[in-house]
Formats: structure tokens, C-alpha cells, sequence
């Protein structure tokens, strides 16, 4: 009886052609490096085959991977053609990323309860991703993306940070967008770009807590300005507005600042 030979299972090294497609594709990565999740998305393909390809392209000299990231070569973003191929490895790459994006925010916000989306299972592990991914996050130039990050991301982000995420967000337009944009300038001291985008906000705030919020910032900004003058009429708008959206708190600041303002 013929002896069959021994199949040792491992993970060979992709074909040339798809090591060389994963390449011309990696020109669409906004990032500085990849985690493989996200190279497997890019590409279309599953995790085992992602590997096997980085092997190969690492093998071959023509891209390092540092950490279990593979490090994006500059040079291939220009080299990387606009066609129907890269479009859609872009957008299951920003889907990608998107989605575990929002489900990292949540698992990490450190005043939420806790809770375990897939693949976090711990805040721990959900802050340490998106340590990784932010530089990666804040790069993608989609202001639709940007826009639908921001609402679940950029509470738990530093000012600058949160300053990046919010100026793409708002180039689309979106009042929300503008009004917390105009929030962190402020905060950031940065007054006058903060009221063009909380003045520009207004008219398209629906609900009237985002409109006491946006007045109440938006008097401070002239009240630390010193425009005392504006400032008090702003206030006196906030003063309404915070008493329409039943914001105690906000009246409260709203109120204590006219009186002590207009004697000054």
C-alpha cells in the first residue's frame, strides 16, 4: 500500500499578485501604520491571508512592520491611482475602522457603565486601541466619516485632538459640528473662531439645550474678550434660551453673570 507523504499545514507566503495588490492598495491608508484588522479590511480579504501577503511584501523588502504594524511607505499615496479598486477597499477600510471606532468609545468612556462589545472586552483594551488607531482616525480627510466619529469620540479626546476631529466634521456644514467645534476654540482661548462657528451653528440648532449651549458659550467668549457690552446681550439671549431647555444650571450662570455685568 502506497504511503501517502505527511501535508505540514502553515501560513505560506501570498502569491506575487496578491502581495503586489495589497501594496497598490495600501496607498489608500490615511495612517502612518496599519494593524492587520485593518490591512485585511482594506484589502478585502481575511486575517490569515493579510498575513501571509505582509510576509511576503516584508520578505521582499517593501514594507516594515514594527509592533505588529505594518508601516504605511509614504511614497505609495501618491503612486496610488483614484479608480473603482481603491474606492471600495477605502470604504471597507473607513467602514472598518468606523465601526470599531464607536464600539472602542463606548467600552472605554470612563463615566458609562461597563460594557463589552466585540472585540473589546475591556476598557483597558479599548483605550489601548484606540491609542493606536487615533493618528489614523484623525487623518481621514472624509468629513462624513469625521461627522459620524465626533458624536461617540470626541468627549474622551484632548483639546487639540478633539479641535482636529470637529474642524473636518464641521466643513460639511453640520450645526452640531460647528457647535462643538466653536466649544473647544473657546475652551482653547482661540475666541473669535469660536463665535464665527457658534454664530454660524445657531440658526440650524434644533434642539434648544444645544442653543443654551452655544449662547451661554458664546457670551462667555465676548465676556473674556471684555466686550462687556456684547456679552451682556448674549447673555440675556442665554438667560432664554436655557429657560426654555429647562437647563437649571445654565440660567443660573446666565443669571449671575447680568447682574454682575451690568453694575460693572
Amino acid at each position: 500500500m502506497r504511503t501517502l507523504p505527511r501535508v505540514h499545514h502553515r501560513a505560506a507566503p501570498a502569491p506575487a499578485e496578491q502581495a503586489g495588490s495589497l501594496l497598490r492598495l495600501l496607498g489608500v491608508y490615511p495612517g502612518p501604520s496599519a494593524a492587520l484588522g485593518s490591512v485585511a479590511a482594506l484589502a478585502g480579504v481575511s486575517r490569515p491571508v493579510a498575513r501571509a501577503a505582509v510576509t511576503r511584501l516584508a520578505a521582499d523588502g517593501l514594507v516594515d512592520t514594527v509592533g505588529g504594524r505594518v508601516v504605511v511607505p509614504a511614497g505609495l499615496r501618491a503612486a496610488t491611482a483614484d479608480n473603482a479598486q481603491t474606492r471600495a477597499a477605502r470604504d471597507r477600510l473607513l467602514h472598518h475602522l468606523l465601526t470599531r471606532a464607536i464600539a472602542a468609545a463606548a467600552v472605554a468612556a470612563p463615566d458609562g457603565p461597563a460594557v463589552a462589545l466585540p472585540p473589546f472586552r475591556s476598557a483597558a483594551g479599548a483605550r489601548s486601541w484606540l491609542a493606536a488607531e487615533l493618528p489614523t482616525l484623525l487623518a481621514v480627510p472624509d468629513p462624513t466619516f469625521a461627522a459620524r466619529l465626533a458624536p461617540a469620540l470626541g468627549d474622551q479626546l484632548a483639546d487639540d485632538d478633539a479641535l482636529l476631529l470637529y474642524q473636518r466634521a464641521a466643513a460639511g456644514g453640520d450645526p452640531e459640528m460647528r457647535l462643538r467645534l466653536g466649544l473647544t476654540l473657546c475652551r482653547l482661548g482661540r475666541h473669535d473662531e469660536g463665535a464665527r462657528q457658534l454664530r454660524a451653528a445657531l440658526p440650524g440648532l434644533g434642539r434648544p439645550a444645544d442653543r443654551a449651549a452655544a449662547l451661554l458659550q458664546l457670551a462667555g467668549c465676548r465676556d473674556r474678550q471684555g466686550r462687556r457690552v456684547e456679552a451682556l446681550a448674549w447673555y440675556a439671549e442665554a438667560y432664554e434660551a436655557c429657560l426654555r431647555a429647562g437647563d437649571r444650571a445654565g440660567r443660573a450662570v446666565a443669571l449671575r453673570r447680568l447682574r454682575t455685568r451690568a453694575v460693572a
